[in-house]
């Protein structure tokens, strides 16, 4: 097939689902063109890459920025379609990866009649407010319907589609998230010492649960727990990183606490996670599957997470970790009290993770994304 997949984000987790989407279509002997900004970081030599995409704005204002992303969505429409249109030989698919904005609306009306349209809706439901949430859900409901099939992570939000945005059920496929696999570690793990190493990484948002997971850290008794935050808030939440650091010297944690509080570059990634025991996902509120969950099965690491969106689905079928509610540090508190290293029920987890490594390998998410949208 003859594939083109449309991916605006230079880098973070939704950039590399979209590198390696790509090339695992191309391992399976497809054709596939990426259209991207220019500032894209992957590459590969199974998918043809075409860095046409002017980039999003970078103005600190935050009116002078969405002015010129909106700027850079229009011109973004102008180049998929002009490249769609003028295709020979004609793509089959063109797959978008679909945030919440107007303009994929636009982009699928664009090109309809030129191959099937095909959207991945990461996040049913945005982390938080783009507009307003009552525009957002209608922004969101047309453009979900203006695309050929859509593709969601799991059966929860396959169901949100269906009920918040009346969705037609035979236009829903669920494809699992694959593994984010980053390379071998270049250091060689640390053996478990007398602390449990815990991690909590990716960017820092409000609904991400890490006050509630301050909060558990002081609930720890029975054993000693050291906490590693990587990653850090985007400028508009400098208020917000201010407020986690008051409350690290309110419940006198920071002695216990490592804070990495900036991006952490792929090449990172694989020391990050071989030095740490556990990742610890305390949303308290999400509509999808998270990369991290996915980051720490590709490197065997036991999950403690909170049953919303699909992680607490995804633990559980594997069992690769342990789930818990949402906004509850004692429960939380207990469940990171009850992993210990070395141990029969620590070392199913990892037996787990392993199984999960497996089953959402990325050449498998290829095949089933051909069969079953692409061509279903």
């Amino acid at each position: 097939m003859r594939i083109c997949l449309f991916q605006t984000m230079p880098r973070s987790g939704l950039a590399f689902y979209g590198h390696c989407l790509a090339d695992a279509l191309g391992a399976e002997g497809h054709q596939v063109d990426l259209l991207t900004t220019v500032d894209y970081e992957y590459r590969s030599e199974r998918y043809r890459i075409l860095n046409w995409l002017r980039p999003f704005g970078a103005s600190k204002s935050g009116f002078l920025r969405k002015i010129s992303s909106l700027w850079s969505y229009w011109l973004h429409a102008c180049a998929l379609t002009r490249l769609v249109r003028r295709a020979d030989p004609p793509y089959d698919v063109v797959h978008l990866q679909v945030p919440y904005i107007v303009f994929h609306w636009l982009f699928a009306r664009l090109l309809r009649g030129h191959g099937r349209v095909v959207g991945t809706v990461h996040d049913v439901i945005p982390h938080v407010p783009v507009l307003h949430p009552t525009v957002d859900r209608l922004f969101s409901q047309w453009t979900f319907s203006a695309f050929d099939r859509l593709i969601v992570h799991s059966q929860e939000n396959e169901e949100q589609l269906h009920r918040h945005f009346r969705v037609a059920p035979d236009s829903v496929h669920v494809v699992p998230h694959g593994v984010f696999y980053y390379g071998h570690a270049r250091q060689m793990p640390e053996p478990a010492g007398e602390h449990l190493r815990l991690l909590f990484f990716g960017g820092i948002r409000p609904n991400k649960g890490l006050g509630v997971l301050l909060e558990a850290m002081t609930l720890i008794r029975s054993v000693k727990a050291h906490l590693v935050i990587a990653g850090a808030g985007g400028s508009a939440d400098s208020a917000l990183l201010e407020r986690y650091r008051n409350r690290f010297d309110k419940l006198g944690v920071d002695h216990r606490i490592t804070w990495y509080n900036r991006f952490i570059k792929d090449e990172e990634v694989p020391d990050l996670l071989s030095s740490v025991d556990a990742v610890v996902l305390p949303y308290t509120s999400f509509a999808s599957q998270s990369g991290v969950l996915n980051v720490a099965i590709a490197y065997s690491r036991p999950v403690v997470v909170t049953d919303v969106g699909s992680m607490g689905a995804t633990v559980r079928e594997y069992g690769n970790g342990k789930v818990v509610p949402p906004q509850d540090a004692a429960a939380l508190a207990i469940a990171l009290e009850g992993l210990a290293p070395g141990s029969p029920e620590y070392d199913r987890m990892v037996k787990g993770a392993a199984r999960a490594r497996s089953e959402l390998d990325w050449n498998r998410i290829a095949q089933r994304t051909v069969k079953s949208v692409y061509q279903g």
